[in-house]
């Protein structure tokens, strides 16, 4: 049981460190976008004809802030790169607890079946119950063998 618990844990540290790397993905594309919006004007007047015989000075951007939006750029694909890798991470995990717990439920006649004193319809009934709620599910097998019974008939009303 305490494997399990250690893995909604870790479960949850992922899921804390994707919000934060999404905090910071969302900050670098505002900060893009602002500088984008910035100097959008600045392009397009470079490149649009004058209409005066004076003419305009072209507007140089400053090169720190360009360089600046470049890093920012940068740090926004190695988060997204490190976002991937946690999901994956995030993926694992939940397939592996998955896995178990199909494994359980698979195993889960067999093992009811082996209790003696059960009828066919209290083992049906308490597998409606079980198999659809997985921490029951792992309780009932970590549970000794002479607690399960007691276990199946108090969750299905039968308990004396």
């Amino acid at each position: 049981m305490a494997h399990l618990l250690a893995r909604r844990k870790r479960v949850l540290v992922v899921i804390q460190e994707l919000v934060v790397m999404l905090q910071m993905i969302t900050a670098a594309c505002l900060l893009c976008s602002y500088v984008y919006l910035s100097y959008a004007p600045a392009y397009e007047n470079e490149s649009a004809p004058s209409k005066s015989s004076h003419p305009k000075k072209k507007r140089r951007t400053n090169d720190k802030t360009f360089d600046n939006m470049c890093s920012n750029i940068g740090a926004l694909s190695k988060s997204i790169s490190a976002l991937i890798s946690k999901l994956d991470e995030l993926i694992s995990v939940l397939s592996t607890i998955d896995k178990e717990l199909s494994n359980l439920q698979v195993k889960l006649f067999d093992e009811m079946r082996k209790i003696d004193g059960l009828s066919e319809k209290e083992i049906l009934d308490a597998i409606d119950i079980i198999a659809t709620k997985h921490d029951m599910l792992r309780v009932f097998f970590n549970l000794p063998n002479e607690l399960k019974k007691r276990y199946i008939l108090r969750m299905i009303g039968h308990d004396s």
